[in-house]
């Protein structure tokens, strides 16, 4: 077990010393001290053992007040690496740092060494890939990390460190999680560049394409938009076909998830949908919204020159 602190810090104080950063409930700080070209690390008045030539970022402390996630950088062979609970990983050319200060035990990392990519969960590294995307898809409750990587021409998915198998011939496209963290839906991609939803290992019906997904509030509906040949869009809500508009956007959810409304486009006309119910037509929508209380559905609406604004459905002149 290697040695995590030292107590030469009283012999460095005579040297460039920094704002002190204090964890979440005020009972630890971490600061650095430079002296010789090298910086070091001090937690309650403890050095940690290992100086750095740089530190590329701030540090960031975890809600349980004992760690503290930082990036730092060796200046003789211009490499990154990072330090997570006192352990220094290897040395990357590339380093991308994801910290999050709701979860103590979870922190992800993508990282590259010439051209192979790495994807970091915690002090695990995995095999290398072809590409890593830079930002991860991470659940609400950051307990999930999920990287879209490529190797030999093929897209998949890591979980937490774990390469997640698709079934052939599908590559991913993107990746949505729940917001009870509970569940994961994939759109995949097959060989002739047709979209299907998998949710749960099952694979729904194939589309020409989809360019958007997402759960509601509650968890309980996936909701997607499935762009036909003619690419007109069409709302899917669990597996259900709503009705097709020249276009869908601004799609949104009350803040309970009781409440679903969003602008379409049809002909020349605009009008916002809610809970499956067209309203007025105008020649243009701004973007709605509900109320924190969901007691009124507000946005801005245009005839010819003239701005309405509409609240629950009766215009006001301004």
């Amino acid at each position: 077990m290697p040695t995590l602190y030292s107590d030469s810090w009283s012999e460095m104080t005579d040297s460039w010393v920094s704002t002190p950063i204090y964890s979440p409930n005020w009972n630890h700080f971490v600061y650095t001290v430079q002296k010789d070209d090298k910086t070091a690390i001090v937690v309650d008045w403890k050095e940690l053992s290992v100086t750095f030539d740089e530190i590329d970022t701030s540090f960031f402390w975890v809600l349980n007040n004992k760690s503290v996630y930082l990036k730092a950088k060796s200046k003789k062979d211009d490499k990154r690496f990072f330090v997570f609970k006192w352990y220094k990983s290897e040395l990357f050319d590339e380093l991308n740092i994801y910290v999050y200060w709701d979860n103590s035990d979870m922190v992800s990392w993508s990282a590259r060494n010439w051209n192979n990519w790495y994807t970091i969960y915690n002090k695990t590294v995995t095999w290398p890939y072809d590409y890593v995307d830079t930002y991860p898809t991470t659940s609400t409750d950051y307990s999930k990390f999920v990287f879209k990587v490529t190797k030999d021409e093929k897209s998949t998915a890591v979980l937490n460190g774990k390469e997640l198998v698709l079934p052939s011939p599908y590559n991913l496209d993107y990746v949505q999680i729940s917001p009870d963290s509970k569940k994961m839906a994939f759109v995949v991609l097959d060989n002739d560049w047709y979209s299907s939803v998998i949710l749960w290992s099952k694979i729904f019906k194939r589309y020409s394409q989809i360019n958007w997904m997402t759960f509601s509030p509650d968890s309980k509906q996936l909701i997607y938009v499935w762009v036909n040949e003619e690419w007109k869009n069409t709302i899917i809500a669990n597996w259900e076909d709503h009705k097709t508009y020249d276009s869908i956007w601004t799609i949104n959810f009350s803040n309970s998830g009781n409440h679903i409304y969003y602008v379409v486009t049809d002909w020349n006309y605009q009008y916002v949908v809610v809970d499956w119910q067209p309203q007025k037509k105008y020649d243009s929508v701004d973007y709605p919204s509900y109320s924190q209380d969901e007691r009124y559905l507000i946005y801005f609406a245009k005839n010819w020159n003239n701005w309405v604004l509409v609240v629950n459905w009766k215009e006001i002149q301004p």
